[in-house]
Formats: C-alpha cells, structure tokens, sequence
C-alpha cells in the first residue's frame, strides 16, 4: 500500500510553522510534502495532486498549522481509509450551515480508488459546502463508512458542532489524533502552534 502526505502553505504563514510541522512529522519517521504554492486555492490545490498520482492508495491531507500527535494514530487512519473508509477531523462550516457535519481538510485521510469509482468529488468549496465537504456528502450518500474525529479540547472556542455550540476553534485537540491550530495569520496565535510542537519534540 502506497500512503502519501502532503501539505499546502502560502507566502503569508509565518516560516515556523512550517518548520514545526516539519520537526514533528521528521520526529514520527513519517515524510510529509510541503508545497508552497502561493495563491493557490486549497480545494483546487487538492483535485491536482489527486488527479496526477495515480500510484497513490491514501492520501492524508494536514493543514500546514496541523499536527498529527502520535505516529500509531496516522497509521491506524491509514489504515482505515486503505479500507475505502473516509476519516478525518470533524467539522462543520458554521457561515453556511453548522448541523451538517464533515471530515474537515485540515486533517483528512481518502482512498484514491473509492474516490475515483465515486466519480472524483471535487474538495473545491461552493454555495452548499466548504473544502473537502463534497467528500463526506458524497460517501454518506452511497452508504459509504464515514469516521467524524471529535474535539477533545480547544484553547479559545470559535465555532459550532451539531448539537454543541463553541466545541473547537483556535487550538483544537482531536483526542490522541492531531492538533490544530485554525487562523495561523491570527495575532498571536502563532505562539500556540510553536509551543504545541515544542512539547511534543520534547517528549
């Protein structure tokens, strides 16, 4: 089986968040591919790798202000998705409709197969949807296996889930999965993501 990582960042988010996603990921042994592409739409961003590697059987998509928190929870994800399951965070665009929850791109896991038979949903956003959200609509719809990650904890909450109001925002945990930082351009919160990772490089 053949699992790739891969990552997107433009000119304005501060050089070490990069690098820290980098340190932890170097730390798990795993390899993660950090495109800096300025400008380019995330959704479209993730419809061009998916289309051009084809010797790909899951691919794990992290915002570059995400961390994954143990190696045995990537794999376990990979694992799973290499079963046609979609998994990843969870969550939920809150500007247009916060009952309808999906796994969000920061943190996603997707079996290129499945995807391909399923007709390529694109990750593009539109009018009903945020980026990536097309994916778990469109499993769901073929009664496919879909796996919503909680969050577990956040520093300042921001936005809802169905049925809990202000569960995630900046500096979200999903259990032993991953953390996020959301808004790395925000005053500030730069801070958390370096000191998040320097705790686990630490450990």
């Amino acid at each position: 089986m053949n699992a790739r990582i891969y990552s997107l960042y433009w000119d304005n988010i501060d050089p070490r968040i990069v690098a820290g996603q980098k340190e932890v990921f170097d730390r798990f042994g795993l390899a993660v591919n950090q495109h800096r592409i300025n400008g380019f739409d995330h959704g479209e961003w993730i419809d061009w790798i998916m289309t051009r590697m084809d010797d790909v059987d899951v691919f794990f998509f992290i915002d570059t202000d995400c961390i994954p928190l143990s190696k045995e929870k990537v794999m376990e994800r990979i694992t799973q998705a290499a079963g046609g399951m979609l998994v990843g965070a969870e969550g939920a665009a809150n500007h247009i409709d916060p009952n309808r929850s999906y796994v969000g791109a920061w943190y996603a896991f997707i079996n290129r197969k499945v995807w391909s038979a399923l007709q390529r949903p694109s990750a593009k956003p539109t009018a009903n949807a945020d980026v990536c959200q097309l994916w778990t609509d469109t499993w769901r719809y073929h009664n496919l296996p879909v796996t919503l990650i909680p969050p577990t904890s956040f520093v300042k909450p921001k936005w809802d889930l169905p049925g809990r109001p202000q569960c995630y925002g900046i500096g979200t945990t999903y259990g032993d999965d991953c953390f996020h930082l959301f808004e790395a351009r925000g005053a500030g919160n730069q801070e958390i993501f370096i000191s998040r990772c320097n705790e686990l490089l630490s450990q």
